[in-house]
């Protein structure tokens, strides 16, 4: 921030390369940036679009911080000087429902990568995630614990026994918190998740809660029942194992589509779609039909990556409900033919997309 009431924005390409890589471009890169914000003094999701390679934006309100990019919306990576960054973490810190969680995901995204990048330093990410101790959503929790391997990689073998020991301390209360949730079937995916997120996180520490939680699970196989207790770590160990119990997967098959939270989604089609199973993968093409638009995108997406045949054929077979469905979206539906159609490498396919669409032209009746 240039003052309270004036930020300079500039914009580069990034790359997990090296600086001269960008800098040595012939191209120049610029893009038509769409700029939204949130500050301390009011959040403003009316889109300016920044041309420029520098930028002055004038606040409607004086601010003494400033998140940009409202519940990331927008593809791109934000990053601040070393004061903005402090000041996002000391609100983190006060209170951190301040941010969605969405930002709050962003804020950790953008740091993160920022970092891999070499573009900021490893020990301020350190800093910057002790606000996660007071954090209960899992989008968060799994975005740094996915990252973290990434972090602990580009550290000495005595900083990893440090970074250790700090992991332990920081998952601490909230592993506490979570590994006394006892959740059925019926009750929210996402208390599942975030207890399985930070098992999984505290037994890769060696943090003794994690494993005296683990000890007292004794054998999965007995928690079968539907509305008993049915810890998070055993929810997505079930998962894992649905397509070989056939009662289980028929349940999941009949809730999947009432699941709202992107998260949510995603997690769980990772889980289900994870099988060599067709069969399976059909049969989830198939549920997610009568789900949510997160859902039917998540769901191709996440098989088009591994089984590429399997989703193009259905997406081929039910065209029409997803044209019927998305259609009048152009975002939407190009996003669909990408995703169905960018991993298939072999000529049959290739003509057999060809020809699918000179008899399907998805721009019909000028919905697209």
């Amino acid at each position: 921030m240039l003052n309270r009431t004036h930020i300079l924005v500039t914009q580069e390409r990034f790359l997990f390369t090296n600086k001269e890589a960008v800098d040595d471009s012939p191209y120049n890169y610029t893009w038509h940036i769409p700029f939204t914000y949130t500050t301390d003094a009011e959040r403003v999701d009316k889109v300016t679009i920044l041309t420029e390679k520098e930028n002055i934006v004038e606040l409607s309100k004086p601010a003494s911080w400033i998140k940009v990019n409202n519940d990331f919306r927008m593809y791109y990576i934000t990053n601040y000087d070393l004061v903005g960054w402090k000041k996002l973490y000391h609100q983190l810190v006060d209170d951190h429902t301040v941010f969605t969680t969405t930002d709050r995901i962003q804020l950790l995204a953008d740091l993160l990568n920022l970092v891999t990048a070499d573009k900021l330093d490893i020990t301020f990410p350190l800093q910057f995630l002790t606000y996660m101790k007071k954090e209960t959503e899992f989008g968060p929790w799994k975005l740094a614990t996915e990252h973290w391997n990434q972090l602990i990689n580009r550290m000495s073998p005595a900083e990893k026994f440090a970074a250790k020991i700090y992991a332990r301390d920081l998952i601490d209360e909230a592993l506490k918190d979570v590994v006394q949730l006892n959740t059925s079937f019926k009750k929210p995916i996402k208390e599942r998740l975030l207890q399985y997120i930070l098992v999984e996180t505290g037994l890769a520490v060696d943090h003794p809660v994690a494993d005296e939680f683990i000890d007292k699970l004794g054998d999965i196989s007995s928690s079968t029942s539907e509305e008993g207790p049915e810890p998070g770590i055993v929810y997505l160990q079930r998962l894992r194992r649905a397509h070989t119990d056939k009662k289980y997967w028929n349940e999941l098959l009949e809730t999947l589509p009432n699941l709202k939270d992107a998260d949510e989604i995603r997690e769980t089609y990772q889980i289900l779609c994870d099988t060599n199973n067709v069969t399976a993968l059909k049969a989830l093409l198939e549920s997610s039909l009568e789900g949510s638009e997160d859902t039917q995108l998540s769901v191709l997406d996440i098989i088009s990556k591994t089984k590429p045949e399997v989703a193009w054929k259905f997406f081929r077979r039910n065209y029409d409900k997803y044209h019927q469905a998305h259609g009048k979206s152009l975002f939407t539906m190009s996003y669909i033919l990408q995703t169905v159609t960018e991993q298939l490498n072999s000529n049959d396919m290739s003509n057999d997309v060809k020809s699918f669409f000179k008899s399907n032209d998805p721009a019909r009746d000028n919905q697209v």
